[in-house]
């Protein structure tokens, strides 16, 4: 681990565990710490912990690190007041959705208002999304163009935000019917409420949201790359959690889906890197846990949030390009077999297919 990485780490596990941080930095090193943490999308997170601490880092970088807090919890009130007016709109209808991620996993951490926001994700079952779909139109006055992606995307006050028909896109097919089963049985069952701006916002229960938060966070790697951030999510999410969370449960869909190992392996990251307490963690890991800890860890450091480290070659959607993504799918998803063999195996076959056919039938 170099001494910049050391740094970041210090600086993340301070803000996520609200801990003291003692560090001495010349003013180069902060602003490459500052710099690195920019790449994960961690800045606000490691500002928030160098002024909470006094951290000495030079008259220069102190604007910029209170710039990041500042124009950063301004995002985040944004978005929480429109969350916090859509989510019970939708409701009032007699309509049920779920939001997950972004402003839903802020809930989870010590300051939600230095998590670098994004975009407001929901999702609705099969009955609720094209009812949903009108409302929303109605209320845009405009229609919202069908993809056959697992989302639409629409824009309000400023928001940008999607919708799911679908979670995610498990790439072996029992996998996905098993997964899009349980969500929807949960979310009948027994749903879950977090409070953004005084607003109950519904969500996925606790399995369910450490599972999602997981999945995502792992295909992004495969597909493109994953920094630091997401990792922290996954780590507020269980910390958080720790009490309501029915780990039997957890283990159970982690195993019918196939991604033990890999859970596992980010857990030694979460644990021995960011310092999430081992007590709040699932399992009982061991050395070969912490090997492929290891090869997940270096391959976050290396790609930065979603890949942006990565300097790709081809920018343009065209076939080279359509070349390129599939062969850096196939690396990883080599690299990381052990990690979800079933899921790894079908994964290059199948989106390389999705991928040519898209371009194709363009």
């Amino acid at each position: 681990m170099t001494p910049l990485e050391e740094n970041l780490l210090s600086v993340l596990r301070s803000e996520l565990w609200q801990t003291p941080l003692q560090l001495s930095l010349s003013p180069k090193e902060a602003e490459e710490l500052l710099n690195e943490a920019r790449e994960h999308a961690v800045e606000p997170l490691a500002a928030r912990a160098l002024v909470d601490n006094n951290v000495p880092i030079g008259k220069q970088l102190v604007p910029r690190c209170l710039y990041a807090i500042q124009h950063t919890r301004e995002g985040n009130d944004h978005l929480n007041g429109e969350l916090a007016r859509f989510a019970p709109f939708i409701e009032r209808q007699g309509l049920s959705l779920a939001v997950v991620k972004g402003q839903v996993s802020g809930t989870f951490y010590a300051h939600p208002e230095v998590r670098n926001p994004g975009d407001i994700d929901f999702y609705c079952d099969a009955e609720n999304f094209p009812r949903v779909k009108e409302v929303v139109e109605k209320q845009i006055g405009r229609t919202i163009p069908d993809s056959k992606g697992k989302h639409i995307n629409f824009q309000g006050n400023g928001v940008e935000y999607e919708m799911h028909s679908r979670l995610t896109d498990f790439y072996y097919a029992p996998h996905q019917r098993y997964f899009n089963a349980v969500v929807d049985e949960a979310l009948q069952k027994r749903p879950m409420r977090v409070k953004i701006n005084g607003v109950d916002i519904p969500t996925l229960p606790p399995d369910l949201n450490v599972l999602f938060t997981y999945v995502h966070m792992f295909f992004h790697l495969i597909r493109g790359g994953v920094g630091i951030r997401q990792v922290c999510d996954l780590a507020c999410s269980l910390h958080a959690l720790r009490n309501e969370l029915d780990t039997d449960l957890l283990r159970q869909h982690l195993k019918a889906l196939g991604m033990e190992n890999g859970f596992r392996a980010f857990g030694w990251i979460l644990i021995y890197r960011l310092g999430l307490p081992a007590e709040d963690f699932p399992y009982t890991l061991n050395q070969k846990d912490a090997r492929r800890g290891e090869r997940a860890y270096r391959a976050v450091m290396r790609f930065g949030n979603l890949g942006r480290k990565i300097d790709l070659l081809i920018k343009e959607e065209n076939a080279a390009h359509t070349v390129q993504t599939a062969l850096g799918v196939l690396k990883q998803s080599v690299l990381f077999f052990d990690f979800a063999p079933t899921e790894m195996a079908c994964i290059f076959p199948v989106q390389t297919m999705q991928k040519a056919k898209a371009l194709f039938g363009k």
